[in-house]
């Protein structure tokens, strides 16, 4: 039978991208689909330096942003059917829609022409159409079971053996073990062919695509796991790169089983991976993350910086840092509320129920030339604070402020709405990534700004066989394979010993102090009800005085606001009437 659920459901959130690609969740919205980042400047790759032949030649999958969506896909071939799946770290398998799940189109297209004949009052005969009644659909294509399906060659793996995708975060699919045929093309226009693949074919899932999982230790076949198995790559380990386009246009290469320096800037350093110990109430999906080889990371401080001043504050209260994990399938950040807080205090951002977000006024983030600084022992990876903001939406209507002032969303939120803290796209676009899933290590630096777009990957020849059973000889000095126990090229550091838990979630509403949560959003509107919010940022100097003789730019006054606890916070707010800002 097709999975039925309420179709008004389906449509509302399918307006509306969510923060995580999930297709029926309670996750505040993050701004409209195709719109995200609308309010962002492009960026101009022809400023940026090539990829060389060397960087080409090594073997790559590439992910893209296709239209009217803001996650990274690949095609990929399975038995006879080619489906689109996502990025997807924080789990080892690959998985598919089944046959059973709509296309989305249907569904879109279905609707539309009801809609047309009757408006909003629809006859039973409409509301009971399974088309109706759907609300997952499948975004990518689905895949169909042949008749001649091979054995597994996992020891101890049946075909039809039911399993439950695990993840940490709200992502649901659940299916059955199938074998057959898989192949991906390459960047060099080579097919990479995995004969006799163990991957799930899910029947019931609240996502709009299924996904290629990169975690340490399948139950199947696992793509990397393949990749060793056909003498691909040395062990189980990966690189990440992303061109930092944040439109449909954007893409990320992944590098087997190697590291290319032309790729990051700086230092790269290694650490040991922070293993998760459990939490979730669901036994079986917690015994089946303990034994998984995730991205997670300790993160040692959290800075903001006025790039003017070089002003620096910390955000933490917590010395220790904080564990997070990093999530190619979520657009948000999730930190300790008290961060988030001592950072609202700098940005004079506001908290609204309805919307479950923290809002600013992109104007004031755009004009302020500040930074948050990720600190991961000796490194640290700065991130503009306009490239943590998108366009405020309110069902299908872009918010302003009562004086007209656009308004947007930080793309932070507390860990205690998500069970655990983890750093989204919006971080992953700066970062190029190295895992070690065997020898449990993960590396980070600051990623190298390059001239690289979809049509560098656009061929109309057709795709040649990519060898297997032997490597590739590397020559350049600047590129090399990973083995199990070493990432090349990182200087490994030994962080403080911790663990990545699981809390249940809540909303964190109730613990967030008054004076940010005075905001009512009206007609589309945000009106600040006794609260110093949009009005009381740190007014400019007058404009003929406020002006930079180069760019011709505002600027704002810049003094050092101390940040504190969130007891620290709710004391300082009753003893001060008007603090001064890091950062504008």
């Amino acid at each position: 039978m097709r999975r039925i659920l309420p179709f008004l459901s389906l449509a509302a959130s399918i307006a509306a991208r969510k923060d995580s690609d999930t297709s029926s969740s309670t996750t505040p919205t993050s701004s409209t689909e195709g719109t995200a980042n609308s309010a962002v400047p492009s960026v101009d790759l022809q400023s940026f330096s090539r990829e060389s032949d060397d960087d080409q030649s090594i073997a790559k999958l590439i992910f893209t942003i296709p239209p009217d969506d803001s996650y990274y896909n690949a095609n990929v071939t399975v038995g006879d059917d080619t489906v689109q799946l996502r990025l997807d770290l924080n789990q080892p398998e690959i998985w598919v829609m089944n046959q059973n799940f709509y296309a989305c189109d249907e569904i879109f297209s279905f609707y539309s022409a009801e809609y047309e004949s009757y408006g909003s009052s629809m006859p039973a005969s409409v509301t009971n159409d399974p088309l109706y009644t759907a609300t997952a659909c499948a975004g990518g294509g689905v895949y169909s079971t042949t008749s001649d399906i091979p054995t597994p060659t996992i020891p101890g793996l049946s075909n039809g053996q039911t399993y439950t995708i695990p993840n940490l975060d709200t992502i649901e699919a659940e299916g059955k073990f199938e074998t057959a045929n898989v192949s991906v093309v390459l960047g060099s226009n080579q097919r990479l062919k995995l004969p006799d693949f163990s991957f799930v074919n899910v029947d019931t899932t609240n996502m709009w695509l299924g996904g290629l999982g990169l975690a340490g230790n399948p139950t199947g076949s696992g793509f990397l796991d393949s990749l060793v198995q056909q003498g691909v790559i040395k062990s189980s380990g990966y690189s990440l790169w992303f061109n930092g386009v944040t439109d449909p246009g954007g893409i990320c290469e992944l590098l087997l089983g190697a590291v290319d320096q032309h790729y990051y800037e700086g230092d790269l350093y290694s650490f040991d991976i922070v293993p998760y110990v459990g939490g979730k109430s669901n036994d079986y999906t917690d015994q089946l993350l303990q034994g998984l080889k995730l991205p997670s990371v300790l993160l040692s401080d959290l800075k903001v910086r006025n790039e003017n001043s070089k002003e620096e504050q910390s955000l933490f209260s917590e010395s220790d840092g904080v564990p997070v994990l990093l999530e190619s399938r979520a657009m948000y950040s999730y930190l300790p509320l008290d961060s988030i807080i001592n950072l609202a205090i700098q940005l004079d951002a506001i908290y609204n129920n309805d919307v479950a977000q923290w809002i600013v006024e992109c104007d004031k983030i755009y004009g302020a030339n500040a930074s948050l600084i990720f600190s991961f022992g000796d490194l640290d990876i700065d991130i503009s604070m306009s490239d943590l903001i998108s366009n405020a939406t309110y069902g299908d209507t872009f918010l302003t402020f009562s004086n007209g002032k656009q308004a947007c969303y930080l793309m932070v939120l507390p860990s205690s709405q998500h069970g655990y803290s983890s750093l989204g796209l919006t971080f992953l676009r700066h970062v190029y990534l190295a895992l070690d899933n065997d020898g449990g290590h993960i590396a980070l630096a600051k990623a190298n700004s390059l001239d690289v777009a979809q049509d560098d990957f656009s061929t109309s020849k057709p795709a040649s066989d990519f060898p297997t059973g032997t490597m590739a000889n590397i020559t350049a000095s600047t590129i090399s394979r990973i083995s199990s126990g070493k990432i090349p090229f990182a200087t490994y550091q030994n962080q403080t010993t911790t663990s990545l838990t699981y809390s249940a979630t809540n909303s964190g509403a109730q613990d967030i102090p008054e004076r940010f949560t005075g905001a009512v959003i009206s007609s589309g509107q945000i009106f600040l009800t006794g609260v110093s919010g949009s009005s009381a940022i740190a007014s400019p100097a007058d404009e003929s005085t406020a002006k930079i003789h180069s760019g011709g730019s505002a600027t704002y006054g810049v003094g050092l606001r101390s940040v504190k606890t969130e007891v620290q916070i709710v004391m300082t707010i009753l003893a001060v009437g008007m603090m001064t800002l890091v950062l504008i």
